[in-house]
């Protein structure tokens, strides 16, 4: 007889974080990259997704072409509709929602603040799943660092590092976004403390460019990886990549970072 427990170990997740490029005027079209957007999701096959720079008009457009995908998240500029979202979609046929909210990375993360020295209203979207498939919970989140104030961003790893441990309750976390920052940033190691990035940690060599951003000069960042995926030092992570396809190409100026984990 087949022990249930050694059938449900075989059992994974695949988490992605995309940085879609928000709806702005300067930006390329939306309507002219919506379609390679909802592309970059059925390609990468993710379960659950950590999403950037999406607004209420690109997630309505999505929520009716990808049908098999829910999201949960709240503006940055109103706690509502208004702003960018850090928005969490994922797939309910494989995980079950149990408790999900957001909050700002700020001195009160608890309402609309700009956080430090940061030039925008920052968030973190979170949410407790359980796997269907093995009963198991986990605690995902979604972040965007500020891309102009340091501080902010030490701070929100600062703030991270103590809320998000708070709020999993001891079931295993993870940790992805666009961070704005490098592996040699501090930012960067203040969350190594308490996770360890899926690059890293992959049973199997990392597939993809090493740089997760094409790189806009006027930040001062280059083409650098500063889209990253953390997680708890026991989630065993089986593969990594950082995709680079035609629609990723057209849907943004990030690339999408994908781990597949055994939880």
């Amino acid at each position: 007889m087949t022990d249930p427990t050694c059938q449900s170990s075989g059992a994974t997740v695949q988490v992605m974080t995309f940085n879609a490029w928000c709806d702005h005027p300067a930006h390329p079209d939306w309507e002219k990259r919506r379609a390679a957007c909802a592309s970059v999701f059925r390609e990468t096959t993710a379960d659950v997704v950590a999403g950037q720079e999406f607004t209420s008009r690109m997630l309505d457009d999505l929520s009716r072409d990808l049908e098999q995908y829910r999201w949960i998240g709240a503006g940055r500029d109103d706690g509502d509709r208004a702003g960018e979202f850090t928005p969490v979609f994922y797939r309910p046929d494989r995980l079950e929602l149990s408790r999900h909210g957001t909050f700002w990375l700020a001195p009160d993360p608890s309402t609309v603040g700009l956080g430090w020295n940061a030039r925008c209203h920052r968030t973190t979207t979170w949410a407790e799943f359980r796997d269907h498939e093995t009963g198991r919970p986990f605690l995902f989140a979604s972040t965007h660092f500020d891309h102009r104030g340091g501080l902010a961003r030490t701070q929100s790893a600062r703030l991270l590092r103590t809320h998000l441990p708070a709020l999993s309750n001891g079931i295993p976390s993870i940790l992805a976004g666009d961070f704005n920052c490098r592996p040699s940033s501090r930012p960067y190691r203040v969350l190594s403390e308490a996770w360890q990035d899926a690059r890293h940690a992959t049973r199997t060599p990392p597939r993809g460019p090493a740089r997760t951003w094409r790189g806009w000069s006027r930040l001062g960042l280059g083409a650098a990886r500063i889209d990253h995926v953390f997680v708890s030092p026991r989630i065993p992570v089986l593969e990594y990549r950082v995709w680079d396809t035609p629609a990723v190409r057209l849907a943004s100026d990030h690339r999408p970072v994908t781990a597949r984990l055994r939880l």
